[in-house]
């Protein structure tokens, strides 16, 4: 839980992306490795597959990125 704007809300950290279900005091998550977002809901650009991110070298090319997941 955090404080914003003097209510007290809940972190709601992806707990699958997330290192913990505690948050910083301005409601963000700290994120496993890979994880972004604020509440480490998705994968760091030019990953896939959450929230099992990898990089996969052959996404990075247009025309096989069709065959990579979101």
């Amino acid at each position: 839980m955090y404080l914003q704007n003097s209510l007290t809300l809940d972190c709601n950290c992806n707990a699958d992306g997330s290192t913990s279900s505690q948050c910083k005091d301005d409601g963000t998550c700290d994120c496993k490795k890979y994880i972004d977002g604020e509440k480490c809901d998705q994968c760091m650009e030019h990953h896939y597959n959450f929230p099992a991110c990898s990089s996969n070298l052959h996404c990075q090319i247009p025309y096989l990125s069709n065959f990579c997941p979101n």
